[in-house]
């Protein structure tokens, strides 16, 4: 049975917070150092990321209202939807690739 919109969020969400809490009972428990656990949610938040973009890309109605590109209204086109996902991803990694750098 096909889980609908609001229960895929839902699950998702639960399935994300018991994986941080199971992920930091762990670290309490095996005295992890502080490095593995950041790396664990740089990693997660990696895949985040990647599944927005997708879940971007895959928009069968894309709204653009109140959405403004070079203060100009845009038009709900694929072009803007793959636009706005490349943007999205350039910007998005960019962040984490400099908090692989720093770190």
């Amino acid at each position: 049975m096909p889980l609908t919109r609001q229960r895929q969020v839902y699950h998702s969400t639960r399935v994300l917070l018991l994986s941080n809490l199971a992920t930091i009972l762990f670290a309490v428990v095996q005295q992890w150092d502080v490095s593995v656990v950041m790396w664990i949610y740089w990693g997660q938040s990696v895949i985040i990321g990647y599944f927005n973009v997708r879940r971007m890309l895959a928009l069968k109605q894309y709204s653009t209202e109140n959405f403004r590109i070079n203060n100009r209204p845009a038009e709900p086109t694929r072009k803007t939807q793959r636009q706005t996902a490349f943007f999205f991803a350039v910007h998005y990694g960019f962040f984490h690739f400099a908090y692989l750098v720093a770190y």
